[in-house]
């Protein structure tokens, strides 16, 4: 066995891991096109589409104008705004996507 010895004591480095806090932050704003269309979720891993969960702004802010809705973004999904199902699965086979997640 041989033995290493270290002479410089001050390229040492010590690392320690430290917990990310998640933030939440705006990606993008998004104005509808379709009257009356609702916004569905494409999951890549599992392949099933489904009308995504929009959340409304229940606490008063004087900041936010009344009537914004926010949508939580899912990892690994796709977004497409459509009328229906049927028309969802439609556009998504065209390839009219309004947003990939990583």
């Amino acid at each position: 066995m041989e033995k290493v010895l270290i002479e410089d004591v001050d390229a040492l480095v010590i690392e320690e891991k430290v917990n990310q806090v998640k933030e939440l932050k705006l990606i993008g704003k998004y104005w509808p096109k379709i009257d009356g269309g609702k916004i569905f979720e494409y999951n890549l891993a599992t392949n099933i589409i489904q009308e995504s969960k929009l959340e409304e702004n229940t606490v008063f802010d004087p900041t936010i104008k009344a009537g914004k809705k926010k949508l939580n973004v899912q990892g690994k999904c796709a977004y497409v705004e459509a009328l229906n199902l049927k028309s969802a699965c439609k556009r998504l086979l065209a390839g009219k996507i309004i947003y990939i997640s990583h």
